[in-house]
């Protein structure tokens, strides 16, 4: 206990020692020394999470403390994110969910998942992975989708008779959330993210990428990605000793849920008006936020959620740290610590624009690197895209290209803060389903796959005229 004692400060100390000496250099040239004191407390932030000094939304709330107690931001600056409409969609989304676990349906629907492939390892991965491609271009949030389906992944996973944060539960998880995420570039339809890649393309560009287009010119990477990632899943988190069951498990679990009680109809009819009104969002112009809360407020009115569960049911630790995470998108823009970034990286990515493959290469790595920085991935896309569109339109490079570059490469989450959709599925969960480190090697995996989607759709891209 004493020793535990002594590593716990030793590693607190490590976090403020490093915080304070990133604090006190000399900003660089496109810095100031405001950002250069936000660098010191991200970096002590970031090494207090890694090293688990104190519970992570703790860590959250004291860095957006520091920002106001140094004046280096405004309180509504430092917390900007808790009065936005991203918090009170990953409350909702998250609501929703525990309401639908609370009902019973999540166990009905995840047996119907199951029965639909084969009951092993890799039927269920391949089922996870068909159930993110399909809702990917209907719902227009990844947040929402990954709140959703957590849930259903872990029924499924203690159906299979998998263990909380074995192999093979990591595995149904990591099918899961790269099935949401690795195909939301596949469709415009599938993320805001999506839609803001077109509003900063040129008109000319924007209206010749029409929704089958945009799908077409996706296709070679939606193609490589799905294959390669289903056997990275396969591969690395494949069970040592499969757990038999039999043809007739699913039917047998189905018969002992009964018939659909009227608790579980009238949540399974909220949940499904809500997706439908997410999916045709273009159609009604009411944001997914909006319609959540609706949803939430109704399963809540309607007694499936009583106020014990709608206390205990949303992490709302977690939405605190992913809350603040978010917010340092805001913190870097007002500090204009994201300009210098751009700045620092814009000469070395001209420096490759002759050479389309070189270039991939090239803008991958940087996204990969940046988005240990900024966590925000609308934040980052916006940004470089603003500042790249003219330099591809100069080489012959179709300013699409350049965004679904961008756009198949910023879902990384090599590091626990650095993705707030990866930490809303790993919540959505409990938290207790798998544990972070399980899945490194699948976002490593992830890094190489996309590159080499990126690679096969040049041959394609080349003949339609958007690469030279």
């Amino acid at each position: 206990m004493k020793t535990e004692l002594i590593m716990t400060i030793l590693k607190a100390a490590a976090g403020i020692a490093l915080g304070l000496i990133i604090a006190v250099q000399k900003p660089p040239v496109g810095m100031t020394v405001e950002g250069m004191q936000a660098l010191g407390i991200v970096a002590w932030a970031v090494t207090w999470w890694v090293f688990a000094v104190v519970p992570e939304y703790i860590t959250a709330m004291l860095m957006g403390t520091l920002f106001v107690l140094f004046k280096l931001v405004e309180f509504p600056q430092a917390f900007a994110t808790f009065s936005g409409s991203t918090m009170w969609l990953l409350m909702s989304a998250l609501g929703l969910g525990a309401a639908v676990t609370k009902s019973g349906l999540l166990q009905r629907v995840a047996l119907l998942v199951m029965k639909r492939f084969p009951l092993n390892f890799k039927g269920q991965v391949l089922g996870l992975l068909g159930v993110g491609l399909v809702t990917a271009p209907f719902i227009p949030s990844a947040n929402a989708k990954v709140a959703m389906l957590a849930p259903l992944t872990k029924a499924i996973s203690d159906a299979m008779g998998y263990e909380r944060r074995s192999p093979a539960a990591a595995g149904l998880f990591g099918a899961m959330f790269t099935g949401v995420c690795n195909m939301t570039p596949v469709f415009i339809s599938a993320s805001a993210i999506g839609f803001l890649i077109q509003g900063l393309l040129p008109v000319e560009t924007r209206n010749q990428f029409t929704f089958v287009y945009w799908m077409l010119c996706a296709l070679p990477w939606a193609v490589v990605m799905s294959v390669l990632n289903y056997l990275a899943i396969i591969w690395l988190y494949k069970p040592a000793h499969e757990i038999p069951i039999s043809s007739g498990y699913v039917q047998q679990q189905v018969q002992q849920l009964g018939p659909m009680q009227g608790r579980e109809k009238f949540t399974a009819a909220v949940v499904l008006l809500t997706l439908g009104l997410w999916a045709t969002e273009a159609l009604h112009g009411i944001s997914p936020t909006v319609v959540a809360m609706i949803s939430l407020c109704v399963l809540v009115g309607g007694g499936v959620m009583t106020r014990e569960d709608f206390r205990s049911g949303i992490p709302w630790d977690s939405l605190i740290f992913i809350g603040a995470t978010i917010n340092l998108s805001v913190v870097f823009e007002v500090l204009q610590i994201n300009d210098w970034v751009v700045n620092i990286f814009s000469p070395f990515i001209a420096h490759f624009a002759g050479n389309i493959y070189l270039f991939i290469l090239v803008l991958s790595l940087v996204t990969y690197v940046v988005r240990v920085i900024l966590v925000s991935q609308m934040a980052y896309i916006s940004i470089f895209l603003v500042f790249l569109v003219p330099l591809a339109v100069n080489v012959g490079i179709n300013p699409w290209v350049v965004g679904f570059i961008l756009f198949a490469t910023v879902n990384g989450w090599l590091f626990f803060f650095q993705n707030p959709i990866y930490l809303t599925a790993f919540y959505a969960a409990n938290g207790d389903f798998i544990e972070h480190h399980q899945t490194i090697n699948l976002c490593l995996a992830y890094m190489v796959i996309a590159v080499l989607g990126l690679f096969a759709s040049v041959p394609l891209w080349q003949i339609l005229g958007l690469v030279p």
